[in-house]
This record gives C-alpha cells, structure tokens and sequence, in this order.
C-alpha cells in the first residue's frame, strides 16, 4: 500500500511544505491535488498582497511537478485559493471541489473577518496564547475529541504567523467572482452548523 510522502518546494522568500501520495504512476492518469492552506508551513518574509500570490507560488510547485491538469480539492483557506486557480487557469483544473468554501459577498466577508480573524496565538511569554486558542477551538466546531483538538491546537500556534498572512489576503479576495468564472464541474461542501 501506498504511503504519504513529505516533500519541500523552495520558492523566492521560503520554503513550502506539502505531502503526496502516488497510488499508479500511470501516465494516462490525472493527478487529484489538494490544496489545505493554513499558514503551517509556509511563512512568507513579508506580507503577500494578495491571494494572487499564494496562487502564483502554487502554480509554480506544479510546474515543477509536470502536473499540467489536476483534479483540484481545496479545503478551508486551500478552497478559496482553489477557486481563484481554477478561474484564472481554467485549462489547468478538471473539475473542482470545494470543502469548507469561503465564498461570500463582500458584506459577508466583512462580517465573517470580524468574527474569527482575531489574532490568536502570537506568542507571548506567560502562554495566555495556548488557553485563548484552545477556548477559540471549543467556540468554532471543533467537537469534544481531545486528540483531534489537540492537533488543531498545535497547527494553530505554529501557524500563528501564517495564519494572519493569508487570512488579511482571503478576506480581500473577490471570492464570488472567482466563483462566477470557473468553468469546470464543480462541488462545494460544507457541515451544518460550520462558521463558514
């Protein structure tokens, strides 16, 4: 059976992080890529202006791949860049889903940023970052698996940085406008009760 393997992808200011699984070396095949973005591994030097930039760095990675058509799966933040991947290079992408989508009008999106971009886990000396993140987690659907919190914890204070960097990017984005241009077939989901 196949495994997850780790690998890394140097771009102008980092390094980006990403896993993957080949189950058949076909070549008939087309690739499913899965874009998960949340600030964990990658920590641009500055500021990025935009999502454009994100969506640059990933269009870059494939290149380097060979990947030059892909089913593509974006989660959360990763489904944002996803449809704006998808609208921009419509040759590249199959078909599309998106898990947790952030597609909103601008009213929303303003609404939403003022809900859950606060800042959480920069790090401070007493650890107040550890507790204010943990009750954030409890407040936003995380449930009452204590493994799985834990995990959540952990990507969200080493991604404190991250996080802020894409977040001030994704809630700028023309999400709905993206949308509108995205040619493929297309599936977008998300739990009751979720906060997007």
């Amino acid at each position: 059976m196949p495994s997850i393997k780790k690998a890394y992808f140097d771009v102008p200011d980092g390094q980006l992080h990403y896993r993957y699984l080949l189950t058949d070396q076909n070549p008939k095949k087309v690739p499913c890529v899965f874009l998960n973005i949340f600030g964990s591994s990658y920590d641009p030097e500055t500021q990025p202006p935009n999502t454009a930039y994100y969506v640059d760095v990933f269009m870059q990675l494939f290149t380097s791949l060979k990947i030059e058509k892909s089913h593509l799966v974006g989660h959360h933040l990763g489904a944002g860049l996803a449809n704006e991947l998808a609208a921009l290079y419509p040759s590249k992408v199959l078909t599309l889903c998106l898990v947790r989508a952030t597609i909103m009008k601008r009213e929303e999106q303003i609404s939403l940023n003022t809900l859950i971009n606060v800042p959480l886990s920069e790090p401070v000396a007493a650890g107040a970052q550890l507790q204010k993140t943990w009750d954030y987690l409890g407040n936003h659907g995380v449930g009452d698996d204590l493994e799985f919190k834990q995990g959540e914890l952990l990507d969200h204070v080493r991604a404190w940085n991250g996080r802020r960097q894409i977040y001030a990017c994704v809630f700028e984005q023309d999400m709905w406008g993206f949308f509108e241009k995205v040619e493929c077939e297309t599936m977008v989901m998300c739990a009751r009760g979720d906060v997007l």
